[in-house]
């Protein structure tokens, strides 16, 4: 049936990514460097009206924006979202990121409750109310398609956490 899918920091496999771009620039000193653009969405969802709250996701959520905004990102934080303002949220955010241009690296962080039906991934909103596996393409938020909308983005580089 449902499996959780847990939330896991791994801010540090994002940091390695971005130092092994960064280190694959400094190898080829002849390629002309445009100026890189980082850019990133992050997500804290603890507030479920019909599902149990979580008290980690805002924490989290709050903890990896300042890693990142250290790390040289334009940060856009959400928390709480309900689907259609998560929905509208990735959409816009993805348009952003395309307007960065193809020399930025893109980054999505999720913390929240998730599942996983039929190795479909889905982020749960604050407002999805589930009474059946069914529900889930009503209210839940699937991991491909915010990943689709990345893709539509020009982008170096997309990373998911």
């Amino acid at each position: 049936m449902f499996r959780k899918v847990a939330t896991l920091a791994v801010a540090a496999a994002a940091t390695a990514l971005l130092w092994a771009g960064s280190a694959n620039a400094q190898n080829n000193p002849q390629a002309p460097a445009a100026p890189e653009a980082r850019i990133a969405l992050v997500i804290g969802n603890s507030q479920y009206t019909s599902n149990k709250p979580l008290n980690n996701p805002t924490n989290d959520a709050q903890a990896v924006s300042q890693l990142l905004n250290n790390a040289g990102f334009e940060v856009v934080m959400a928390f709480d979202l309900a689907r259609d303002l998560m929905k509208q949220t990735v959409e816009e955010f993805a348009a952003r990121a395309n307007e960065k241009g193809p020399n930025t690296v893109v980054l999505v962080y999720y913390a929240g409750h998730g599942i996983q039906v039929d190795g479909e991934n889905f982020l749960i909103p604050t407002d999805a109310k589930f009474e059946n596996e069914t529900d889930l393409n009503d209210q839940g938020v699937k991991l491909a398609e915010v990943m689709g909308s990345l893709e539509a983005a020009t982008s170096k580089m997309r990373i998911v956490i």
